[in-house]
């Protein structure tokens, strides 16, 4: 293989190398600051894992169960992580950057030594050159001085002058002479001189060329022994980054929602309290407020009719809730979870209101009763109610049904539990002229029982096996498309059958055999 030194053999070749050389010196110490900046990447990287580990750790404090379990072991993973990164910056810096520029360095200085001593042979070449070219000048002025002499010799012997003029130009001529022999002399030893000065010059050339040809191969080898390292740092780094992400896909693979919300009902739960109804208190009830007693009992007895009035509404409604249930629950598809449970939630919520007016009338018939001294009715909600006065001596009643107890109740509106302990005149009193049909003189703004709801809860309980009974019929006004699966498609100019409506804003519906919700704002009533 051919070698550096049998192709650099003089000074402008040897020249060319060393720039070479000087820009692969530069290249290491450029390469030992990428390094470095790698290095800072990661321990940048590393520092704002560190950062998002402690904020992980933070924000898990209200966290419980698994979730918590799998939060805090990717926190700590992240952690982990860091780390990793925080050693490959720290392994970059000692084993990579900080190497690589001392061996720049050391490479720059070799590399001078040689450079010198080829810049030395150079410098002495150049001088013993010098001194040849002032030797042969020498030389050759001598040379001409003498031949001139000679020759004024050689003429002046066949002219008429003197022996002593003669004799003049004879000691010239040799002295000419001996300074041509002492020039020629000078001047072949400074030839000699630079002849060798070239030769070291090249030897030098020759040596200082060895010596960057072993200083190149020394750099690529240790430049790629680097490159090694510095890869290997991340392939070691990468099966130790997908333990941390196997641990964090473990413990995410074991939150189990339900485990969690159980741990959350054992410490943040606590066992169900019955329900705080405040019932209706009026001035009159309290006996020990001065008032007319006809005028007391006038007001109460027309308290009771409107709290009646209320009540009659509500069972109303709890009976329509009611047959609308069963038909949810004998015909599943005609409705949905959400609007089972909804029907569901306002049964419950009715009877709390009838329980919470049923005590109201109660309270009312033993204040009545103790007005003219007769014994207290007895009701079965009655162990349930407590009152108290406020600071101001203004009663407040409460009822409070405790859980799971079994309450009995009459559903019939033409006798109510609250009159059965009371006497005759008062059972056929208010209450009764409310059951038997009477008009009674209540309050119009206790008049909120919905006709047209009764009428499509009466409707939707007709329906025996068919799933839905039209109660009317409309007709679409513009396009609707269905975006859900308890909806209606329908078109302009289709009549549907309505089978309900719903208060808000969503009819339902059967149009060719499918049944389905479609918006009240879409259709016109037929």
């Amino acid at each position: 293989m051919t070698q550096l030194k049998d192709v650099i053999w003089n000074p402008s070749g040897f020249e060319d190398l060393k720039k070479y050389s000087s820009k692969n010196n530069d290249f290491l110490r450029d390469a030992s600051a990428i390094f470095f900046e790698r290095a800072k990447l990661e321990q940048v990287y590393a520092e704002g894992l560190q950062k998002l580990a402690t904020k992980a750790r933070k924000i898990c404090g209200d966290a419980i169960g698994t979730l918590r379990k799998s939060w805090e072991e990717i926190a700590s993973q992240t952690d982990a992580e860091a780390n990793l990164h925080k050693t490959l910056s720290s392994d970059i810096i000692e084993e990579i950057t900080k190497p690589l520029k001392s061996f720049a360095e050391n490479q720059k200085e070799a590399r001078k030594v040689a450079e010198h001593m080829v810049d030395k042979s150079a410098k002495q070449l150049t001088e013993k050159r010098s001194k040849e070219q002032q030797a042969k000048k020498q030389a050759f002025s001598k040379a001409k001085e003498s031949e001139t002499y000679t020759v004024q010799l050689e003429t002046s012997r066949g002219k008429a002058i003197s022996d002593k003029e003669l004799t003049k130009l004879d000691s010239k001529c040799k002295k000419a002479e001996e300074s041509v022999e002492k020039s020629d002399k000078d001047y072949i030893t400074k030839l000699v001189d630079g002849e060798r000065a070239r030769l070291d010059l090249d030897s030098s050339i020759q040596t200082a060329t060895d010596t960057l040809e072993q200083l190149e191969d020394e750099r690529i080898s240790y430049f790629r022994s680097t490159l090694t390292n510095f890869t290997n740092f991340f392939t070691s780094v990468m099966p130790k980054k997908d333990e941390c992400y196997k641990t964090m896909d473990y413990n995410i693979q074991n939150i189990n929602p339900g485990a969690d919300i159980q741990v959350l009902v054992e410490q943040r739960g606590t066992p169900r309290q019955p329900c705080e109804q405040l019932l209706f208190a009026s001035y009159e009830e309290d006996l020990s407020n001065p008032m007319d007693h006809g005028r007391r009992k006038s007001a109460l007895e027309r308290k009771r009719e409107k709290l009646a009035r209320i009540i009659q509404g509500e069972r109303k409604a709890k009976t329509g809730l009611t047959r609308l249930n069963s038909v949810y629950q004998d015909t599943p598809s005609f409705s949905t979870k959400e609007s089972q449970q909804d029907v569901g939630f306002k049964l419950e919520h009715s009877q709390a209101v009838i329980d919470m007016l049923d005590a109201s009338i109660y309270r009312i018939n033993v204040a009545l009763a103790q007005l003219d001294s007769y014994n207290p009715p007895e009701h079965p909600l009655a162990p349930h109610i407590t009152e108290r006065k406020d600071k101001q001596g203004i009663v407040i009643c409460y009822l409070r049904i405790p859980i799971g107890s079994f309450i009995p109740r009459d559903e019939n509106e033409d006798e109510s539990l609250y009159t059965a302990a009371m006497p005759a005149d008062y059972n056929n009193s208010t209450y009764g002229r409310l059951s038997s049909g009477g008009d009674g003189d209540f309050d119009d703004e206790f008049d909120d029982i919905d006709p047209e709801f009764e009428e499509h809860v009466d409707s939707v309980n007709t329906t025996g096996g068919q799933g839905y009974s039209a109660i009317d019929q409309c007709q679409a006004d513009y396009d609707y498309e269905a975006t859900e699966k308890d909806e209606l498609s329908i078109r302009i100019g289709d009549v549907i059958n309505v089978t309900l409506r719903h208060d808000d804003g969503w009819w339902k519906g059967e149009l060719n055999g499918k049944t389905g919700l479609f918006p009240e704002s879409y259709v016109h009533q037929l």
